[in-house]
């Protein structure tokens, strides 16, 4: 009983040590890449931390940081996307509330002709830019995100989603 007792402590301890260790540069890392929230950049850390805990796992203790950022960012990422889901939701619940239960044929096939356009005009992009271009807004990943994966800096991964924005704004104004 005692062996359990110290061990669950030194536990603990290894877990403050970490803890107090990265907790700064991981609400940092989020803050900086996410903003201010929502996602609480303080909530992502928590989140990540007991994440990590969690795993019972001791590799991912050795290489802490880095499994750390990795949890954040896609808690960020996930938690993004539920807001972005409801949203949507409620703004069709009050389309239906407000008794637009049938929506004017018109304007749902304008809207269907606007996204078969755009995904056109993506189509046409250059595959890094395109590339670039939906890991930024349909991925919503950062630009140093970007860069890392595409093996560019990310001033060139700014270069190549702005490239791609400009081109679809030009094609849609056509």
């Amino acid at each position: 009983m005692a062996d359990k007792t110290s061990l669950i402590e030194a536990v603990d301890v290894q877990f403050d040590r970490l803890y107090r260790k990265h907790r700064a540069d991981i609400r940092s890392y989020v803050r900086r890449t996410f903003g201010p929230g929502p996602p609480d950049p303080d909530d992502i850390v928590q989140d990540a931390f007991v994440r990590l805990i969690s795993r019972n796992s001791t590799d991912d203790l050795l290489n802490a940081r880095a499994h750390l950022l990795t949890i954040a960012r896609n808690l960020a990422i996930d938690a993004y996307r539920r807001t972005v889901i409801g949203h949507t939701v409620t703004r069709s619940v009050g389309l239906l509330e407000q008794g637009r239960h049938d929506p004017d044929a018109s304007n749902v096939l304008s809207s269907k002709e606007e996204v078969e356009r755009l995904a056109s005009i993506i189509d046409t992009l250059a595959p890094n830019v395109r590339s670039a271009f939906l890991m930024h807004r349909i991925d919503g990943l950062s630009f140093s995100e970007i860069a890392r994966r595409m093996g560019v800096s990310p001033s060139g991964a700014r270069f190549l989603v702005a490239r791609g924005l400009a081109a679809c704004v030009a094609a849609l104004e056509e």
